[in-house]
């Protein structure tokens, strides 16, 4: 134990691997290990997707959301695909001059635009589909219909799990009341 101890040590010192509470590497966390899957899926998707496509990783994300679950407004894109509204309307700029989407004004609200597929957007989504249909056959080709079925349920409860800790944190940045002189005195903080 002294050992184990030492060795924790000398690696902090030296600016190598520590290892956490038990002995773990942060690298043998499960949500490190799933960071770093999603991170080469995208990185090779993104690379794909532009080799094939001449689509960034934002674009392609953009037009599977709107050729999936279209019409859909800016904020509805924003909400899907996990980035600013900002962000997304400089993609759905490119995109509508790229004759990829076109936006109209909602007949139900006049203050929002509805996204949607041109012609050509729908001929490249279906593309990416069927490009993306490819890959995910390859990369769950070694795995047994059980294996697979027990990956999806096993996924399926992570994200649901790691949706509760982004409400729980999402609701403690809302409520990030400056802490009282008494919680200071306390040492609360």
């Amino acid at each position: 134990m002294e050992q184990q101890k030492m060795k924790a040590t000398n690696a902090e010192s030296e600016g190598g691997a520590v290892p956490g509470k038990g002995g773990a590497l942060f690298e043998e966390f499960i949500a490190s290990k799933v960071i770093t899957l999603a991170t080469l899926l995208r990185r090779a998707s993104t690379l794909r997707f532009h080799r094939m496509f001449e689509l960034g990783l934002v674009e392609w994300r953009v037009l599977i959301r709107i050729g999936t679950s279209g019409p859909l407004s800016l904020n509805d894109v924003a909400d899907h695909v996990g980035l600013a509204k900002s962000q997304i309307s400089r993609v759905v700029t490119k995109l509508v001059e790229r004759k990829l989407v076109s936006r109209k004004q909602n007949p139900k609200r006049s203050r929002e635009v509805e996204l949607t597929l041109t012609a050509k957007g729908r001929e490249l989504h279906k593309g990416i589909i069927a490009a993306g249909l490819i890959r995910n056959s390859e990369l769950t080709a070694d795995l047994d219909p059980a294996q697979l079925t027990a990956t999806h349920r096993v996924i399926a409860e992570l994200t649901e799990r790691a949706r509760e800790f982004l409400a729980q944190e999402q609701a403690l940045v809302a409520d990030a009341t400056p802490p009282s002189d008494a919680d200071l005195m306390m040492g609360k903080y």
